[in-house]
């Protein structure tokens, strides 16, 4: 068709990424964008912790992207000592001291989960 145009998008993390087409060197006029799933945590083990913090968390879950963006992860409203970043669907975070049940979070390349 000459007024659509399907495309498979590489694997990746974040919000509003330029999207751009070219055809026989010739670039398309027009902004638009594309935004990758949040990242979501669908378990976290194990699922108790430590109240003086230093437990390591196994985080699963999808939209932690296919490469180390720096991810930012947080057990209620403090933040991780550390996250790192193992695949798209896992991370590991050092927790801080707190207590209570508490939602876990994660940020990617600026984008929030829920």
């Amino acid at each position: 068709s000459s007024t659509a145009v399907v495309a498979t998008i590489s694997p990746g993390a974040g919000e509003s990424k330029d999207v751009r087409l070219a055809v026989y060197a010739q670039s398309a006029s027009g902004q638009t964008s594309f935004t990758y799933r949040a990242p979501t945590v669908t378990t976290a083990l194990p699922a108790e912790a430590s109240p003086d913090g230093n437990t390591t968390l196994t985080l699963s879950g999808y939209g932690f992207g296919m490469a180390d963006y720096s991810p930012v992860t947080s057990v209620g409203m403090t933040s991780c000592k550390s996250t790192v970043w193992t695949s798209d669907s896992a991370l590991q975070c050092v927790t801080a001291a707190g207590t209570g049940v508490v939602d876990i979070r994660v940020q990617v390349d600026n984008q929030q989960g829920p």
